[in-house]
């Protein structure tokens, strides 16, 4: 099974709904790719389940980063990377269409489609991002930091380059976390909408 496991998500599929299983970590910065396991969901896994696929993936730029941050888009099954950095996290995309239509074992590279400035959007912004979600209906998405929680009203289906400035314009909200321990996981409730974190 990969090593370093950052981040998991849930998303659309070729077999209806499937788990996303990133192992996209690198606190020294030596990986020459990362790992994403894609395995199929079911009402309720056995000990052990067969991946759909594992693919590798590389960085548009060519440089290896640390990322504990993954989501995929509920309706379009674009997944999106944002990078852990003490500013300016770079987001990547990895479209439906080139997860699809990977075989097993190869190699996708991830687009560098920007960064967000955290910072110039919220007072007193904590930067270092932990995790990431999309809501179910994709009108929102949440970052996680070790500190708080960003939430943006937008869309990032239509994000094809990533502009601080796009999201100037856009219903925000930050929220002030009681820290844990080690917070780097945070998930929308399908049936509600809330944010949950650990």
């Amino acid at each position: 099974f990969p090593s370093d496991i950052e981040d998991l998500a849930v998303g659309p599929c070729a077999a209806g709904s499937c788990l996303y299983v990133g192992a996209i970590g690198d606190n020294n910065l030596v990986r020459p790719s990362v790992k994403l396991t894609i395995v199929a969901e079911v009402d309720a896994f056995p000990a052990m389940e067969e991946a759909v696929k594992q693919i590798n993936l590389k960085y548009g730029d060519g440089r290896a980063h640390n990322c504990e941050a993954m989501a995929v888009h509920p309706l379009t099954g674009d997944i999106f990377f944002l990078t852990k950095a003490s500013s300016d996290p770079h987001v990547y995309k990895l479209t439906a269409q080139a997860v699809a239509s990977a075989v097993n074992g190869s190699t996708l590279t991830m687009k560098d489609i920007g960064t967000i400035d955290l910072g110039a959007l919220f007072e007193s912004a904590d930067e270092t991002v932990t995790g990431m979600a999309i809501a179910p209906t994709g009108n929102k998405f949440a970052i996680l930091t070790y500190s708080e929680i960003y939430e943006f009203s937008f869309d990032l289906s239509f994000w094809q380059t990533a502009y601080t400035s796009q999201l100037l314009n856009v219903e925000r909200t930050q929220y002030k976390l009681r820290r844990l321990k080690q917070q780097e996981a945070i998930a929308y409730d399908s049936h509600n909408g809330s944010l949950h974190y650990t």
